[in-house]
Order: C-alpha cells, then sequence, then structure tokens
C-alpha cells in the first residue's frame, strides 16, 4: 500500500509546501536559506552526508521548524496538515533509506513510526516493530566486524538486483517478483499445470535454478531491460505529468485552503463539516507517545 500511494503522498506534499510558501513568508525565507547554505557547502565538495549534519544548515532547519509549529498553532485543521507533511516525509525518507542502502536512516524512520502505529491501533505492526528496533540496534554485536561493514556500511542489508543508484528493493517486493509473478505467468502453477502436492514441490526446488537460468538467456539475447541506467522518474514525460498534477492538486488546495482556518476546530476541507471533540487525529503523535509510555517496561506477550 505504502508503494501504491507514494506518487500521491509525494505530489500532496509539494502541492501543501507551495500554498503554506504563498501564505507564510517566513517559510519561503527559510527554505531560501536552507538551499542556500546546502549549495554553499555542496560546491566546497563536501559530501551530502557530511553536508547534512553541518551545524549551519542544522540551525537553519530548527529555524523552519519553529515556523511550521507557528503554523501548527493557527487551527487544528492547519496542524493536521502540516502533520501530514511530517508523515509524508516520514514515509519518503524510510523509502529512501532503503533504496540507497542507508543503514542509520532505515533505523531512525522505523523508530520514529512507533507513535503512529500505537495511535492508529496497529498493535501488531507496534509490537514487531518494537522488536526489530531493539534488535537491530544491538546488531553490531551479532556479525562479525566484515559483516557489520558489509551490511550497515555498504548497505548490503537491501536487496538490489542491479548495480543502479537507486535499486534497494525490500524483501517482501524480491518475493513478490521472483516467486509469486512466475508462478502466476502461463504455462505454471496458477495457469496451467495447476497445484498439486508433487508439481508445487517440483516448482519450488527447481525454481532457484530455473531463474538463475532465465536471467543469463535474458543478458546473453540482450532482452533484459534491467541496465538502463535512466530511472523512469526521471524521463521528460513524467516530469511534465508530476508538474501538471502538483499544479491541479495545488490549484484544489488553494480553494480549500487548510491554512485559512482560524477557529479551534477541526474541519473537512471538501465538506466544510465540522468534527466533535471525539475526532483527535491531529493529536496522533501525542497520543502514540503516550501509549508508548504506558507500556514502557511490559514484554512482548503482555502487550
Amino acid at each position: 500500500m505504502v508503494m501504491l500511494t507514494t506518487g500521491v503522498l509525494a505530489l500532496t506534499a509539494a502541492a501543501l509546501i507551495t500554498v503554506v510558501k504563498e501564505q507564510f513568508p517566513d517559510i519561503q525565507q527559510c527554505l531560501n536559506k536552507i538551499a542556500t547554505v546546502y549549495e554553499n557547502l555542496a560546491s566546497k565538495g563536501i559530501q551530502a552526508e557530511e553536508v547534512c549534519r553541518n551545524p549551519q544548515l542544522m540551525e537553519v532547519i530548527k529555524q523552519f521548524d519553529g515556523c511550521l509549529k507557528e503554523v501548527e498553532s493557527t487551527s487544528r485543521t492547519a496542524k493536521l496538515w502540516i502533520h501530514l507533511l511530517k508523515l509524508i516525509d516520514l514515509v519518503l525518507q524510510f523509502i529512501y533509506a532503503e533504496r540507497i542502502g542507508d543503514w542509520n536512516m532505515h533505523i531512525t524512520s522505523t523508530i520514529a513510526m512507533l507513535p503512529y502505529f500505537h495511535a492508529t491501533g496497529h498493535l501488531p505492526y507496534a509490537k514487531s516493530a518494537h522488536i526489530y528496533a531493539q534488535e537491530m540496534t544491538k546488531i553490531e554485536n551479532k556479525l562479525s566486524p566484515r559483516e557489520f561493514d558489509l551490511f550497515v556500511n555498504k548497505g548490503l542489508f537491501t536487496i538490489k538486483r542491479t548495480t543502479k543508484y537507486w535499486s534497494g528493493t525490500w524483501t517482501d517486493m524480491c518475493i513478490e517478483q521472483c516467486l509469486m509473478r512466475p508462478m502466476k505467468s502461463v504455462g505454471e502453477l496458477t495457469h496451467g499445470r495447476g497445484i498439486t502436492e508433487s508439481t508445487l514441490t517440483k516448482w519450488v526446488l527447481g525454481t532457484p535454478f530455473f531463474l538463475k537460468i532465465n536471467e543469463a538467456v535474458d543478458i546473453f539475447l540482450g532482452t533484459s531491460l534491467t541496465y538502463n541506467e535512466q530511472h523512469t522518474e526521471l524521463r521528460d514525460s513524467r516530469k511534465v505529468r508530476d508538474q501538471n498534477d502538483i499544479e491541479t492538486f495545488t490549484s484544489w488546495h488553494r480553494q480549500h485552503n487548510p491554512f485559512n482556518k482560524r477557529s479551534g476546530e477541526l474541519i473537512s476541507l471538501s465538506s466544510g463539516f465540522i468534527s466533535d471533540e471525539s475526532v483527535n487525529c491531529d493529536q496522533a503523535h501525542e497520543i502514540g507517545c503516550s501509549v508508548m509510555e504506558n507500556i514502557a517496561g511490559q514484554t512482548f506477550g503482555e502487550l
């Protein structure tokens, strides 16, 4: 679900940022400062990781966060939509970490999601994520120095089927691509042979060898499309389409501006309905943190 809606989330965030900048000049000034500081540091040959940790840049980002808090304080509706921006940023950060193999960002993003799992009532996700985060922060004690370097510093915790930069893939996605897709193709188990115990056993045991042969034949014949260095999202046609979508989103948000609501109520932008006191989605982070404090010290089975 996350992967299917990432594009929509990113376009929504771009539209919201545009509306916020138009209404709050301080936001625009902070963004200009961030861009200027980043470009100055990058022009000196400093690597992106070091640039992002630069004290000067961190100070400007802190000012930007302060401006967002001022916008949040104007109304509950504004707080909800600023909160949405932060959630979109968190999801994109998680995807970015997986795609490029940034282990520290992966763990940081996972931990940042914990309050929202609790606030939305997804207890199985919350419990599993807690265990995962706790175990992975101690991974250095479980791996040899060489394995730890490959896993954490070289980004080999994510699966890469090509040598391209933006090619990290989630484990479940690889299972879907390498196992489930061939299973559902013509002539395979669900479209031809049928699923019996004997055919399923033969197919499962033979698939790993078949995939290697199939990939080798594709490469030999030059029919594989996985070695194109240009990502599909960077093509001119996609850029034009995305820009048109951003303009559509921005136009709608200008007409239904969430930052013009000065009342204390939580208001629906499309219908104008005012929520009652039981609706508290704008307080998701606070509620999630409160739940986490209450369960501190409990075991997995006690939750």
